[in-house]
């Protein structure tokens, strides 16, 4: 930024201000251990959120993509929701017990890209 201004005696100054933005980046970090419908973590979603943070996350996330697959490649979940979060189910049923496959891509607010994939253990209490 460039300013110009005058002062009291009518001589002309210019001076010349650099402006930098700087975001933190909005880390996200997935758990990869699931018990649907338990006590501790009864949805897949990241470590990071909980009543407390839950706001501050969400608002400094612009988009998301989200999906969960099974190991023979099936998509057993997928969401565009700004925060991932998996209830266990798959067409209206369970998931069977075993370990899954996610991928999750979002944006933060600094416009920041991030690619993140992994795979969790999902366990069932029947």
């Amino acid at each position: 930024v460039i300013g110009t201004f005058l002062d009291v005696t009518g001589c002309s100054h210019i001076d010349t201000v650099e402006l930098a933005e700087f975001c933190e980046p909005t880390k996200i970090t997935m758990p990869n251990l699931f018990n649907p419908g338990g006590v501790n973590n009864p949805t897949f979603h990241p470590i990071e959120v909980d009543d407390n943070t839950y706001i501050d996350i969400v608002n400094n996330i612009v988009e998301s993509k989200f999906e969960v697959y099974n190991r023979w490649g099936i998509k057993m979940a997928q969401s565009i929701d700004l925060l991932p979060r998996w209830d266990g189910m798959y067409e209206n049923r369970p998931a069977a017990s075993g370990t899954y496959y996610w991928i999750y891509t979002y944006t933060d607010s600094s416009l920041r890209e991030y690619k993140l994939n992994g795979f969790v253990q999902v366990i069932q209490n029947r």
